[in-house]
């Protein structure tokens, strides 16, 4: 029965589904457009998604929800610079909206434009002071701006704010790293590890901080523990330490 019951309602979305379509075929309908651009973005068809929420930013270009989609769309695709231009739209429809700030930062990350990035993550913690994930972002745009103690301060805040969170601990790690301020490194990617034990590059990270440490027996220990799980970095790291 209730196989019956799911069947029927797969039935049904696929006819409301197939009318919306041949409604397009004649015509030009907005609400058909956002309900089938939402449809395929949901099922990751993100070409026709995006294809769909253009027609409908095109008929209305007030509706920031179609913007949004569209962002998302073109984003999923790493189409990044259509993502920025269309998250600019959203942010100027919705100035309150703290999502479309935050994706528009990481936008401008993957276009490496830090200092756009910078502005307008410091533009969403406005919005939401607290949110741990902007300040970990933010520290990215300060990191690629070559700011690091504001990148450190960030990351620190953001794991203070949110005392499981992993990943700002590994970018802890990698950024004390490039500052050659070893044993800060590996506090933190000992600390990634502990949050997340299966963190493979965290524990080869962790064995090359040992190297520049000239602990090699920790060295050693980090790569008998990373040959059990993945043999192609245990070897990158066995080929450092054979040359210490």
């Amino acid at each position: 029965m209730r196989h019956s019951q799911a069947q029927q309602i797969s039935d049904l979305t696929k006819s409301k589904i197939d009318s919306l379509t041949t409604l397009l075929d004649t015509c030009e309908n907005l609400p058909a457009y956002e309900t089938l651009a939402t449809y395929y973005y949901q099922k990751r068809e993100f070409i026709e998604a995006a294809k769909l929420f253009k027609h409908a930013v095109r008929l209305s270009d007030s509706i920031a929800a179609n913007h949004f989609g569209l962002a998302q769309s073109y984003f999923a695709l790493h189409q990044y610079r259509y993502a920025a231009a269309s998250y600019q739209k959203v942010t100027k429809l919705t100035p309150f909206f703290f999502t479309a700030f935050y994706n528009l930062g990481i936008t401008y990350l993957h276009l490496g434009q830090y200092q756009e990035a910078k502005k307008t993550f410091i533009h969403a913690l406005s919005l939401e002071p607290e949110n741990s994930y902007c300040f970990f972002h933010i520290a990215k745009a300060y990191r690629g701006l070559r700011l690091f103690e504001q990148a450190l301060a960030a990351l620190h805040y953001a794991a203070e704010l949110s005392p499981g969170f992993s990943e700002a601990h590994f970018l802890l790690g990698d950024i004390y790293f490039e500052l050659e301020q070893y044993q800060n490194a590996a506090v933190n990617y000992q600390q990634m590890l502990i949050l997340s034990p299966n963190a493979t590059l965290a524990l080869y990270r962790l064995g090359l901080t040992f190297i520049r440490l000239k602990e090699k027996t920790k060295a050693q220990q980090a790569y008998n523990l990373l040959e059990k799980i993945n043999p192609y970095l245990a070897q990158k790291l066995l080929n450092q330490i054979e040359i210490m």
